[in-house]
């Protein structure tokens, strides 16, 4: 019997509506059938999950109890400004609870209403999906935008404040360096100013000490004002090398240096200024020293010179004496001044020279050893009243020794004397030989006499015709008598230009100078200038520079232009003799 054709609709609609919930019970989804009052007809596993009910709780439940309270109304409004027109509805909106109506603020659904048209009318079947993570993620994502906006900000702020705090030290640079440029050349200016009398004064001192044998008093006050003048001439010097030092322009050479020469050379130039203070100066060795170490014996004895001589000034009874030891630096950090490494060095170590300076004076108490190396610092005012000084000794002295890699360390007690370390670093010493020096303590004879008269210059210049460029009446006078006294011949110019004409003439009448002495800072035409020019005219006669500047660069800066040698103010006339000798015999240029 065959069935009828309502029979067969209603089979065709059941196996429609099983495979549809079948394929929505599929889906990771929620599916749901809503009518057109937005009753719940059906709804998927899914959407139950989501709304947090039964299938039999959603059933007559409306569609929007599946979102949060707070969003109901507004996707409900929503939903039925689309039905008349049977448009579709869709929206993003937070999930909520519908039986316990929770108010969760972080989950969030999509849903999509589609009209559908069927015999029984219109029908709106729904799909919701949790997106959440989604919305989450994007809003983790808003947020890491919104801080890398924030980073951005604040790196192009930073990067503001840094290019201007930039800006402000290349200021700040430029600034200092042209401090330290007028600085440096205030200091070289008054170097001149203050080297150019002293030339004067010191020079024709001397000029009057060989001429005075037979007037002790005169010897005497003559003496006064060349030791005054001398010191005067320390004190200039002690300031340009700490302009250079703190200018960092102070030049140092490692060379091999035998310790057991300089020390005793310093001795030996100390002994007279003991003497003269009644003191015993005494020289020691402690256990073995490297033969030679690699240093700066220039400024390793200016440094021992001014600790002896502080040492002197400061004891007015007893003795002084200066011990030479050597120990790998690790021992060394451990010993104290006035303690000494029991036994030998050991070999493959770092290995430095300690010389102590130890004196029975007058002491320093903590508080002043403090302050001892600071520039222009002395114990106390009433020291600098007592016993002179500008204070830059010792400051120099440890900052020379900080360049040879070591240092100067102090021990002192007022009333019973200070000893004063002086530690360098002996440098490479592979193949180097270890000494003992065997020298017994060296106590000076407190009767030596200091020589007042200066020794007479044989004529080493005869037959030498020299020109002398000098813009000083008085220089051109005392270097005149002291070449001529030499056996030279002398012709004066006061500038370069008068320099220039000079040189044509003796050269145009067949008796041309052999040699040149040249004041590099002259009104009309420098020294430098006219060196220039000379030089471009093919002349081969040595130039040697005078010069009252002592900046470093400034005998450099002489032979660059083309002088042969460079002779600082004041001038030492056994060396100034000397080298205009080796320049024309040898004319050899430096």
């Amino acid at each position: 019997m065959s069935k009828s054709p309502w029979s067969e609709l209603q089979d065709i609609g059941r196996k429609r509506e099983e495979r549809f919930l079948m394929l929505s019970e599929s889906l990771p989804l929620g599916v749901f059938v809503v009518d057109l009052s937005g009753a719940c007809q059906y709804t998927n596993t899914c959407w139950q999950k989501i709304a947090g009910i039964t299938f039999d709780e959603s059933v007559p439940l409306c569609w929007d109890e599946a979102l949060h309270p707070d969003d109901r109304a507004q996707a409900y409004s929503a939903w039925l400004e689309a039905v008349p027109q049977l448009e579709s509805f869709e929206g993003t909106f937070r999930l909520g609870d519908a039986v316990t109506h929770n108010r969760p603020e972080n989950r969030w659904g999509h849903i999509r209403l589609s009209p559908t048209i069927t015999d029984w009318g219109v029908t709106y079947v729904g799909v919701l999906e949790e997106i959440t993570d989604r919305i989450l993620t994007h809003e983790r994502q808003e947020q890491y935008s919104l801080d890398l906006l924030l980073a951005k900000d604040k790196l192009e702020e930073n990067t503001r404040q840094l290019n201007e705090l930039i800006e402000n030290l290349t200021a700040a640079k430029v600034k200092a360096e042209e401090g330290t440029r007028a600085k440096s050349d205030f200091l070289a200016n008054m170097s001149h100013e203050i080297r150019t009398p002293m030339t004067a004064i010191l020079g024709y001192t001397d000029l009057l000490l060989e001429q005075t044998n037979d007037n002790p008093q005169v010897s005497e006050y003559l003496d006064t004002i060349k030791r005054n003048g001398l010191f005067l001439l320390e004190i200039i010097n002690d300031i340009l090398d700490l302009s250079k030092i703190e200018a960092g322009k102070l030049v140092i050479e490692t060379i091999p240096t035998s310790p057991v020469d300089v020390v005793n050379d310093v001795i030996s130039l100390m002994q007279v200024r003991a003497a003269s203070r009644n003191l015993s100066l005494s020289l020691n060795f402690h256990g073995l020293i490297p033969e030679t170490i690699n240093s700066d014996p220039t400024r390793l004895r200016q440094i021992l010179i001014n600790l002896l001589n502080n040492a002197i000034k400061f004891t007015s009874n007893g003795s002084v004496q200066l011990v030479v030891s050597a120990a790998d630096q690790e021992t060394a950090r451990h010993l104290k001044p006035g303690e000494w490494w029991q036994g030998s060095p050991r070999l493959g170590l770092p290995t430095c020279l300690l010389f102590d300076v130890i004196d029975t004076g007058i002491g320093l108490s903590g508080e002043q050893q403090e302050h001892l190396f600071q520039p222009f610092t002395q114990a106390d005012t009433s020291t600098t009243r007592k016993y002179g000084g500008t204070g830059l000794g010792l400051t120099i002295s440890r900052r020379l020794a900080q360049v040879l890699k070591g240092d100067i360390t102090v021990k002192s007690d007022p009333g019973f004397g200070s000893t004063f370390r002086l530690q360098v670093a002996a440098g490479n010493l592979q193949g180097v030989n270890w000494i003992d020096p065997s020298i017994p303590s060296t106590e000076v004879d407190c009767s030596v006499t200091v020589p007042t008269q200066a020794v007479a210059l044989p004529t080493l210049l005869a037959g030498f015709n020299v020109l002398l460029v000098e813009d000083g009446q008085d220089n051109q006078r005392l270097i005149s008598f002291i070449l001529k006294k030499a056996g030279a011949a002398v012709t004066c110019a006061e500038n370069g230009q008068l320099a220039l004409d000079a040189v044509e003439a003796a050269s145009s009448s067949e008796n041309p100078f052999d040699a040149i002495l040249m004041d590099m800072q002259m009104p009309v035409m420098d020294g430098y200038t006219a060196t220039q020019h000379l030089r471009a005219q093919q002349l081969e006669t040595p130039i040697i520079a005078l010069t009252a500047h002592a900046m470093e660069g400034d005998r450099q800066k002489c032979l660059a232009v083309g002088c042969t040698d460079y002779a600082p103010k004041p001038i030492n006339k056994a060396e100034l003799i000397a080298k205009i000798q080796q320049c024309v015999e040898g004319r050899v240029r430096v």
